[in-house]
């Protein structure tokens, strides 16, 4: 696989390098006819690059991609040529963060039109989606899943003892709770998802790994996202090299289909946020252009390129522009491709995939609604406790709605959770200037929550006190069948 790697990418350096040999002006064929000669003289004189660089140098060997699992994607793909007689259908869904639910749209309106690919390459949140679709999730179920499972909900704001603000157990503890264990490799459709390693700065390809884990490596957004391991790998989301995998897919076959997400609006940078975000777009947005312009397959330019990369609040609307762009562009290949590849049965094994999340998905998702919550990795992280103004109409469980800035360490596993912290009130209650908490609460069956709580309240006090005075000691616990949960 390497050497084919870098006969694409020579291919496409070359190109048109070589081009400027058939320049109409003399001073090209010089400039053009220099750079080969000196090319050449490397080669037999490897005093340069190679000498400075050796083949096992690990910044060398950085443009190499890791496989992991290609062997057996790539033999699957043999076996449906040889059994099929066809070249293969590639699907490619591009990253975009929240412009990827596109993507639902524009595979609703392929099957509709009898376009189903024989493999998908993606990543970033086209990961997500594509792996969704691998897995043999309906399309109209995989739109039920982004527009019932608010990200918010799931995501988990942390300090960046691990590498991001973020972390997003709950979200992919969630999707396998619908999906099932199981690991990619055994996906009904082939596919390959990328991602970057920290450890070795080389792009990994993933074809097989736990289904939760490897999702959860392809969106991890650097800095945002805490990097997911896996294995000996520590990953972040591939689209942040690259936004558009298509090069990967040009591989396997000449039949490609790719779905775009890309970011094409004007801005203003005079915040340094809005310089730094342009600034890490610009080489991943390139260097997915570059590849679309060398391998040339049939593209649908998805009608999101003015929407933020944040908008996960609206998937419906962005679901349905995927299908508009969709509509749009399907008729200007489909008569291009070969026959073989329209109005294909599904597989045995799709089949079977369809017909059981069919049924699965919509009880699973009214679980989620009543409040079963999904069972956690086990983790410790720490986080901030804060709120700033005093509640009006304070819950269970709260802290008697005044305003409040501690610290809280927080273990999870499985359906429970542990807490430890303290915090410093703002509201200059007497009795409650700081306070030490322990919690702990479960969601052991079915929607039955029960939590407890132990709390010491004390005042600041003079140095003879050591500056504490405890004042007292409060004990809370909560059982409740819950019908909708807001905190996974």
């Amino acid at each position: 696989m390497g050497s084919e790697y870098q006969k694409t990418r020579y291919a496409s350096i070359l190109a048109p390098k070589l081009a400027l040999l058939y320049s109409s002006t003399m001073k090209y064929r010089r400039i053009a006819v220099a750079f080969l000669l000196i090319s050449a003289l490397g080669k037999v004189f490897p005093q340069g690059v190679d000498r400075a660089f050796p083949p096992d140098d690990t910044l060398r060997v950085i443009v190499d991609p890791i496989p992991f699992g290609v062997e057996a994607f790539e033999a699957r793909l043999e076996r449906i040529r040889e059994e099929e007689g066809r070249e293969l259908l590639g699907l490619v869904l591009a990253g975009g963060s929240a412009r990827a639910f596109a993507h639902i749209g524009v595979i609703q309106e392929l099957e509709a039109a009898g376009i189903r690919p024989d493999f998908i390459v993606a990543n970033s949140m086209g990961a997500v989606i594509g792996m969704l679709y691998a897995a043999g999730i309906p399309p109209a179920r995989m739109a039920d899943i982004v527009s019932a499972l608010p990200l918010e909900n799931y995501l988990s704001p942390v300090l960046p003892t691990k590498g991001g603000i973020i972390h997003a157990d709950a979200f992919t503890a969630a999707v396998e709770m619908m999906v099932g264990s199981q690991d990619l490799s055994k996906a009904p459709i082939p596919i390959i998802v990328t991602a970057e390693d920290l450890r070795t700065r080389r792009q990994v390809e993933l074809a097989a790994g736990e289904f939760a884990r490897v999702m959860a490596a392809t969106f991890a957004m650097p800095a945002i996202f805490e990097p997911a391991a896996l294995g000996d790998f520590l990953l972040v989301d591939g689209g942040s090299t690259n936004l558009v995998p298509v090069e990967i897919a040009a591989r396997h076959s000449s039949f490609l289909i790719v779905s775009t997400a890309l970011y094409n609006k004007s801005m203003s940078f005079g915040n340094p946020l809005t310089v730094l975000n342009r600034t890490f777009d610009i080489g991943k947005t390139r260097a997915g252009m570059e590849d679309l312009l060398v391998v040339r397959p049939f593209v649908i330019r998805n009608d999101v390129e003015e929407i933020s990369y944040m908008e996960f609040s609206s998937p419906e609307a962005i679901i349905e522009r995927g299908r508009l762009s969709a509509l749009d562009s399907i008729g200007t290949f489909a008569g291009l491709l070969p026959p073989s590849a329209l109005h294909r049965p599904l597989s045995p094994e799709l089949a079977a995939a369809r017909a059981l999340y069919e049924e699965r998905i919509p009880a699973r998702l009214a679980d989620l609604r009543q409040g079963i919550l999904p069972s956690l990795p086990a983790s410790l992280r720490f986080t901030l406790k804060a709120t700033i103004l005093d509640a009006f109409e304070p819950s269970p469980m709260d802290l008697d709605g005044q305003a409040y800035l501690g610290l809280a360490m927080v273990g999870s596993a499985g359906k429970a959770k542990a807490t430890l912290s303290s915090i410093v009130g703002l509201s200059g209650l007497a009795g409650r200037e700081w306070g030490l908490a322990a919690g702990i609460s479960a969601n052991p069956i079915g929607a039955f929550h029960a939590s407890a709580e132990l709390r010491l309240w004390g005042d600041f006090g003079q140095a003879a006190d050591l500056f504490l005075e405890a004042k007292s000691v409060e004990t809370l616990a909560t059982l409740s069948w819950s019908s909708r949960s807001d905190d996974p």
